[in-house]
């Protein structure tokens, strides 16, 4: 993954080399001495963002567990996923596994961090998690840690979160960390450790570097004890790069060349280089090795469709017009052949195109959507790119989502969201930029238009209901802006029709696809407002809810809940689903809408969050009792300079959560904290502690203030804050 060298096209193996040799010749490695003091004291400072990375063998082989700090540790447990897939009548044609390779400016940017500074630019996040099975955390240092606020976001919603151990021509000693000492592979058994103390879920292992000796057998050796070591439920996977032979030498598919090592690891992440030629090859040798085609993942560089390319040319699958808006395009190829999907830098959308929020949206957010949606890109990129080269014929047709497998949201026991973006916004009007506030790890589950209904087809379902999240002001939340789902009706029939005014139509719009098991009653909760209508009672008979269940005896029902339309504010809905048999489940959850066709289109309501969680958990959460304790300031030095932070812990009754939902090693029940100073938010956090440094923050300035804490509980249970403590500080002006 050396973007530098890996696209050369045309050349022969000869030539890659030479290339190779003259790319290190003319960017040799940087010396030691005051640079790698400076690595250093950044990295110490990178810890107050939550930032954990390692440049030398020195700095792997000094770490411990012990010295994680506690801001560096993701909280939130992995979301287990309903062992199938969402299979659907409206889908057609093969899926495949999708990771993510997230190379993102260098890595560790501010807006990944656990409390980043105010920006006015829209970050890169990832709202169609539902159709990713794992996300590399990418960068060039030896080995680097996924940040908290990425895993955190992840595991909400079922995805592995994969840290890099990448050996490069720069890379100093690293042959010594590849041997065995006193019969263990010290190594392995870091890179496991990191897994357990930061709380991520495996290693993508990129060797570009060749070794002085033949250390092929020694590789082997340390892939197969570090899937050992890291455990079943964890991913170790293989990058086309290492040659069996002690070459960099990228195979662009599966060959002789890389299945020894890939055979010890969960799969081969393979370069972007490949054709219909050495797919088709990689098929049949896979069958020859015994090595699932879905164990192959073929990666394509987002960037390769840039025109002109910074840096060396790049050419990703199709070879005219790959990568970019036409990712999808070479998805439907791999989808049809069996194999696995590695999308290389999906942030390209947020790195190439600009994130000025114009409005609520930036260009880069478009884009973002027209990769993976297919929805119609702006005629005004701005890129710098000659021509047209991301405005395809195709892109439209050939969405990330078209090709890619669905997981149900959720787990098998239950389903919260509050539709919470992984930014928040403090103000906007016409006149005035938005003001953001990054909040990665607490971004919640989005709709997308990847859910089908699927149960039956006599209603319409792609038709004129929408769903989209947008920011609404609350009273009572001084001027910040709050998420919410917005559900609207738009024109069934074009303006002019000479439809029939009195023609009553019905339709459904599938939110979620869902795979919750009906063991017992089931709580759905909702909490919306309903919009004022202009004249709309004369056209709009009945909206709301609606849910689908298969039962355990293949017989299928669905289910609607109208909201009463009287009702013009904040209102909560409850309803207990009866059907108490293990093997029947709850699928699909959705809103509809019966109207005659009409001209203009009305909100009907905005949904501000949805839960589905079995009653009896509902019913013991809210008996229980949790205290945060000890909550307190400390201070201590780093790197010349003085960091304070707020530190709390918490108690109670621990042993009584109820199985079915999340439960935190590090802060229980608790998803996460909201911070207050002197009853104003300041921020969140997902640890135990939370850093009150003063950039762009004005927090500590001398006189009295009182810092409050509250604990915000797992699945939304009851919407409720489980604890809340309040510490009074005086400070000398």
């Amino acid at each position: 993954m050396s973007l530098a060298l890996h696209g050369f096209p045309g050349w022969r193996k000869i030539g890659w080399h030479i290339g190779k040799k003259l790319h290190d010749i003319l960017h040799p490695p940087d010396d030691d001495g005051p640079l790698e003091e400076e690595l250093r004291a950044r990295r110490l400072k990178d810890v107050l963002k939550g930032f954990a990375y390692f440049n030398t063998v020195d700095e792997i082989e000094e770490w411990t567990p012990l010295s994680v700090d506690p801001l560096q540790r993701a909280n939130i447990p992995m979301c287990a996923r309903a062992a199938q897939t969402v299979a659907t009548c409206a889908q057609q044609g093969k899926k495949t596994r999708t990771i993510l390779c997230h190379d993102f400016k260098g890595g560790y940017v501010d807006s990944e961090a656990v409390r980043p500074n105010p920006s006015q630019n829209s970050i890169y996040s990832c709202q169609y998690l539902q159709n990713v099975d794992a996300f590399i955390y990418f960068s060039h240092h030896l080995v680097t840690v996924p940040p908290p606020s990425w895993t955190n976001c992840l595991h909400t919603n079922g995805v592995k979160s994969l840290g890099t151990f990448i050996m490069e021509p720069q890379s100093k000693a690293t042959e010594e960390l590849l041997r065995y000492r006193n019969g263990k592979h010290i190594l392995a058994q870091r890179l496991a450790a990191m897994t357990d103390a930061f709380g991520f879920d495996g290693w993508l292992l990129n060797f570009e570097k060749e070794f002085e000796e033949d250390l092929t057998n020694l590789v082997a050796s340390f892939i197969e004890n570090l899937k050992f070591e890291v455990g079943p439920h964890r991913l170790v996977l293989w990058y086309d790069a290492l040659s069996i032979h002690n070459k960099v030498d990228h195979q662009n598919g599966l060959t002789h060349e890389n299945a020894q090592f890939t055979q010890k690891s969960d799969g081969l992440f393979t370069n972007y280089m490949w054709d219909l030629q050495k797919l088709e090859r990689s098929c049949r040798y896979a069958e020859k090795c015994g090595i699932p085609y879905d164990n192959l993942f073929f990666g394509i560089d987002v960037w390769a469709q840039n025109d002109p390319m910074p840096g060396p040319l790049r050419i990703t699958f199709p070879e005219k017009g790959g990568g970019g808006s036409n990712t999808g395009l070479a998805m439907r190829t791999l989808a049809d052949s069996g194999v696995s999907t590695a999308i290389f830098a999906p942030g390209w959308t947020h790195e190439h195109f600009s994130t000025d929020l114009n409005g609520l949206q930036s260009i880069s957010d478009k884009v973002n959507q027209s990769m993976w949606e297919g929805r119609t890109l702006p005629q005004q990129l701005l890129c710098g790119c000659k021509g047209r080269p991301h405005h395809t014929s195709s892109y439209q047709l050939h969405s990330i989502l078209n090709s890619s497998i669905q997981y149900p949201a959720g787990s098998s026991e239950f389903f919260y969201t509050n539709f919470r973006p992984a930014f928040r916004i403090s103000s906007y009007d016409a006149a005035t930029r938005s003001e953001t506030f990054a909040h990665l790890g607490l971004q919640s589950i989005h709709p997308t238009k990847a859910c089908h209904s699927l149960s039956d087809q006599q209603v319409q379902y792609l038709g004129p209901l929408s769903a989209d999240v947008i920011h609404t002001w609350l009273p009572g939340n001084e001027g910040e802006l709050k998420s919410s789902l917005s559900i609207k009706l738009e024109t069934p029939v074009q303006a002019g029709s000479h439809e029939p005014r009195n023609t009553q139509e019905e339709h459904r719009l599938c939110l979620y696809n869902l795979a919750i098991e009906c063991k017992e009653q089931l709580s759905l909760q909702m909490v919306y407002t309903l919009q004022e209508f202009q004249d709309a009672e004369h056209y709009i008979f009945e909206f709301g809810l609606y849910f689908f269940i298969i039962a355990e005896s293949g017989s299928t029902r669905y289910e609607y809940l109208p909201l009463k339309v009287e009702k013009r504010f904040r209102s909560n809905y409850d309803y207990f689903i009866q059907e108490s048999s293990a093997k029947s489940r709850l699928i699909e959850l959705g809103v509809y809408c019966r109207c005659r066709p009409q001209a203009e289109a009305t909100e009907l309501f905005q949904c501000h969050s949805l839960s589905v969680v079995p009653t009896s958990a509902l019913t013991s959460v809210l008996g229980l009792q949790f205290s945060i304790t000890n909550l307190r300031i400390t201070r201590k030095e780093i790197i010349n300079r003085k960091e304070e932070r707020l530190e709390w812990g918490w108690i109670g009754d621990k042993d009584l959560w109820p199985k079915c939902l999340p439960l935190s090693e590090i802060t229980g029940p608790f998803s996460h904290f909201v911070v207050l100073k002197d009853e104003k938010e300041i921020g969140v956090s997902q640890s135990l502690a939370f850093p009150l440094y003063p950039e762009g923050f004005e927090l500590v300035q001398g006189g009295s203030m009182t810092f409050t804490v509250q604990g915000i509980c797992f699945a939304g249970i009851g919407l409720r804050e489980l604890a809340i403590a309040s510490l009074d500080v005086e400070y000398e002006q």
